[in-house]
């Protein structure tokens, strides 16, 4: 069976490779996501210290971090639960998605039995529900006390809703026609998934600690009990014809259990990392499941033998997975893709989402915006969110202001990027995690502080390495050029901020007036003064001349950057 796998695997890697969206060396994808057709508006005026409250959302870019992904029992609607709220799609459509409850991260949604209504639950404890094909809000669902809820799942008359807390420990219900919870069902460990099973007329919550709790639907009795996995269990779901319920966890191990008894009927173990969530086919003889590794797997479950192997991503894990009506796989990391699961034919993907944003930065030009992420977005402002991607991750970036190169930060390297050029092949390794980088004004200099305690120095023209300072600590954790690229700035977590002089390479002064971690510095225009904020919520100007601090201010608030 192991064989067999790898076979698989190796031959859906060489497809993926075909229509993966950005090559591994780096080049812009060809396809771009489009979220709008209009140019982001441009600011009315020029931001200072007495209007910088008063600052408004122009924009928003991405469509964040998707978390799960669900289809209509009648195979019209996807909808993708992500930080930013709930994307529906309409697959009768080519439009672009509808974004439903704005600024709410929602963590799983859920379909009425009659594709009427779309469930939502949000960070915020708060299930948000809206109708179909509308899209207008019919209303909220709050819990005891506002817990946070996971998961969601509808019962087959659509007037209850079950929901499992992670907080609280219990699966909330409600019933609908009231938008009231009923009751709530007490579990010992967190809960982290919830199904429901028309057929035993049973409602199941996975646990955090590996077991799973089966109640009544009905009276709300708690049934049975059991240790399901020795590790977090991640995913739950129940059969269409109501006699299983399948899981799977960090344990990378699927099981299949009677929905009454709640006996083991089968168990997958062909899983080479943590399995993300799981699906049943319409007519119950697959499962498909969704593994951290990127690949989705579809297992026979009449003989239990895996059938097919999906890799979706080369380099992202897989959130989630879907079988709607039709028989057609969604899959969910950072695109949404739809398979024909026959043909291994891929039907049609979404694009738009994104993991963590660690930074942004705005080109030379001020017409894109780079946001270091994973992968790497650059946006179009002129274009209003029409982006492109690298492939490959930027924990921090650096603009030149007067260059056109843009310095990208990895886990273990540096890259340049240029919106003309594209992506330089070329690599610059200097030490462990490089945690900030610079660039001078003309960017023909780069600066990197890694986490072995050294600041590099590199000629960007050249790509060679040009010096090296060494700081007594680890992790600095801010940098800046003077406007005549003589001096370097540095701060970190010793609380001190340190002054260099790039022609000897050595340290010309410390200043240590403050009381946390220095996270971030500046020159002035001039070239005089140093700036620097610090997590003790203070904000320090330096005379360079002196070394005397002129000017300190209290944020009231930790300085971040």
């Amino acid at each position: 069976m192991r064989t067999q796998t790898i076979a698989y695997r190796i031959l859906i890697v060489s497809l993926t490779l075909l229509i993966v969206s950005v090559t591994g060396t780096g080049h812009l994808n060809a396809k771009q996501t489009s979220a709008s057709a209009r140019a982001v508006p441009q600011g009315s005026a020029i931001i200072t210290d007495q209007n910088v409250l008063d600052m408004t959302l122009l924009a928003g870019l991405g469509r964040g971090t998707p978390y799960q992904v669900r289809s209509s029992p009648d195979a019209r609607w996807l909808a993708v639960a992500s930080a930013i709220g709930v994307w529906l799609y309409d697959m009768k459509a080519n439009d672009e998605p509808r974004l439903l409850g704005r600024k709410a991260r929602c963590s799983g949604v859920a379909f009425s039995p009659d594709s009427r209504t779309l469930a939502a639950a949000g960070d915020d404890g708060v299930v948000r529900l809206w109708d179909l094909p509308s899209g207008q809000s019919k209303g909220m669902l709050r819990g005891i006390d506002g817990e946070t809820v996971q998961q969601i799942v509808f019962d087959s008359t659509g007037t209850k809703l079950f929901g499992s807390s992670f907080d609280s420990r219990a699966v909330l219900v409600w019933y609908l026609p009231a938008l009231a919870q009923v009751t709530k069902l007490d579990g010992d460990s967190p809960l982290t998934s919830v199904a429901y099973n028309e057929d035993s007329g049973t409602i199941a919550a996975s646990a955090a600690d590996g077991t799973i709790r089966i109640w009544n639907a009905n009276t709300f009795q708690l049934n049975i009990t059991f240790k399901a996995h020795e590790q977090r269990i991640n995913a739950l779901a129940s059969s269409h014809h109501g006699k299983w319920y399948a899981s799977g966890g960090e344990d990378r191990i699927v099981h299949l259990w009677d929905a009454d008894t709640g006996q083991q009927v089968r168990a997958f173990t062909d899983h080479y990392s943590a399995v993300k969530d799981i699906a049943f086919s319409p007519d119950d003889k697959v499962l498909a499941t969704a593994e951290q590794d990127g690949f989705n797997i579809l297992w026979n479950l009449q003989t239990g033998e895996l059938t097919t192997a999906y890799l979706n991503d080369v380099i992202q894990p897989m959130q989630s997975v879907a079988v709607d009506i039709n028989g057609y796989l969604i899959a969910l990391s950072l695109e949404v893709r739809q398979w024909q699961v026959e043909t291994i034919t891929l039907i049609r993907q979404m694009d738009g989402f994104t993991h963590n944003v660690w930074g942004v930065a705005f080109s030379p030009d001020d017409r894109n915006l780079i946001a270091g992420s994973d992968p790497i977005q650059i946006w179009d402002l002129d274009k209003g969110g029409v982006a492109t991607s690298l492939r490959g991750i930027a924990h921090t970036m650096a603009v030149s202001l007067f260059g056109e190169n843009i310095g990208l930060a990895g886990p273990s390297y540096i890259r340049l990027f240029s919106l003309t050029k594209g992506l330089s092949d070329d690599i610059l390794v200097g030490g462990r995690l490089p945690w900030k980088i610079v660039l001078n004004l003309d960017g023909s200099l780069l600066a990197s502080a890694s986490s072995d305690n050294y600041i590099y120095l590199w000629n960007v023209n050249t790509r060679t390495k040009i010096g090296v300072l060494q700081v007594p600590t680890s992790n600095t954790t801010s940098l800046a050029f003077s406007p005549d690229s003589k001096l370097l700035v540095s701060g970190g977590p010793d609380n001190r901020v340190r002054l260099w002089d790039l022609n000897t390479l050595s340290q010309l002064d410390m200043m240590s007036n403050h009381e946390n971690q220095v996270n971030s510095v500046a020159f002035s225009p001039d070239g005089k003064l140093v700036a620097s904020g610090s997590s003790d919520q203070s904000v320090i100007v330096w005379s360079i001349a002196s070394g005397n601090r002129i000017i300190i201010r209290d944020a009231n608030a930790a300085i971040t950057a």
